[in-house]
């Protein structure tokens, strides 16, 4: 398996060419994918095997944490949205964004704080 960032990059691909193709269905599911890869690697980081974990019981434990940011809770709670059977989806929600913004939130790393 490749490094989580270019395992993200792949399914944001993935989802921008079916976005592209007006295949909304296949862009939400390959977000979803791209937010697994990022919860994979949050998991990873703080000695979690996220091996055979699904994205729902990856989010579960990433929701028990108590500093977790309030926007990523939001996010991963947009991930988990179960589709209705006329496969609507709220279009306030952006799950390719979202899954972008989940990266930024969970793996990028906090600026050190100031010298002298």
């Amino acid at each position: 398996m490749g490094n989580w960032q270019q395992d993200f990059r792949v399914e944001m691909e993935r989802a921008e060419k079916a976005r592209e193709e007006g295949i909304e269905r296949r862009a939400r599911a390959a977000a979803r994918r791209a937010a697994n890869v990022v919860l994979g690697e949050y998991l990873r980081r703080r000695g979690i095997s996220p091996v055979g974990m699904t994205i729902q019981q990856r989010s579960a434990i990433v929701l028990q944490e108590r500093d977790l940011p309030e926007r990523a809770r939001v996010i991963l709670r947009h991930m988990l949205m179960r589709i209705r059977p006329t496969c609507d989806f709220p279009e306030d929600i952006d799950l390719l964004s979202e899954a972008q913004e989940l990266a930024h939130l969970l793996l990028e790393p906090a600026p050190s704080p100031p010298v002298g």
